[in-house]
């Protein structure tokens, strides 16, 4: 069996034994904890939750906003804001 062929296999074979289907997005899953995971933390989650406070930035590290600020906001930043 050719390498191509295995892939169809596998992949063909996935979608079969997939019986979890995340509503949203349609990806499959084999097992319900992973749809689960998916559902709370990655479907549909802004995970940006840093918002700079100067204007709609946002991001998903703190370290980042702060980078952010210090780079578009150099007027505005002061180095205290962010312990």
């Amino acid at each position: 069996m050719s390498l191509h062929h295995a892939a169809i296999k596998y992949l063909i074979e996935d979608k079969i034994t997939s019986s979890y289907s995340c509503n949203n997005c349609k990806k499959s899953f084999r097992e319900s904890d992973q749809l689960i995971y998916h559902t709370r933390y990655v479907c549909g989650k802004d995970l940006r939750r840093f918002q700079c406070p100067y204007c709609e930035h946002k991001s998903k590290w703190k370290c980042r906003l702060k980078t952010h600020i210090a780079l578009k906001h150099k007027q505005l930043f002061i180095a205290t804001d962010f312990k």
